[in-house]
């Protein structure tokens, strides 16, 4: 008979779970990134528009290519708030995500630290029987000397 952690099974789903999370965190920071790249090309294109318009002052637009720029630089700006929008919604997810982790993470050091306690408090019952069987052993050895 040896020792055996009664909650091993809910400490082994718990690292399951932490993995999982784990995974799930990387794969949102990579669509994070990804996010946050597809964001800098519009503020490059927003810029690049802005540009384009102020430059009018050394060479004159016409007014089709004013409503053009105008109409584009709108557009972007909608592409900016929309992908911002996606960007915090990201972000939340991953704040959820962190929260799961940090959790899961306290229960896998809180079910450590209950084994480990767990595991001492085996050996000493396994100190104390082995103590009481050296007595045992010992008082025997001593009553048939003096039988």
């Amino acid at each position: 008979m040896g020792y055996v952690f009664r909650l091993k099974r809910i400490a082994d789903l718990s690292l399951q779970r932490q993995k999982k999370l784990k995974s799930e965190f990387s794969l949102k920071m990579s669509h994070l990134r990804s996010a946050k790249k597809v964001l800098d090309r519009f503020i490059d294109k927003e810029k690049e528009i802005l540009n384009h318009l102020e430059s009018a002052s050394t060479k004159p637009l016409s007014a089709l290519e004013y409503q053009y720029s105008y109409r584009s630089l709108w557009g972007v700006r909608q592409d900016l708030s929309n992908q911002l929008e996606v960007i915090e919604k990201i972000q939340k997810e991953l704040d959820s995500i962190r929260q799961e982790l940090v959790k899961t993470s306290q229960d896998i050091k809180m079910l450590d630290k209950l084994d480990e306690k767990c595991y001492k408090e085996y050996i000493k019952k396994l100190d104390k029987l082995e103590q009481n069987n050296i007595d045992q052993f010992v008082s025997n050895r001593y009553i048939t000397k003096v039988i």
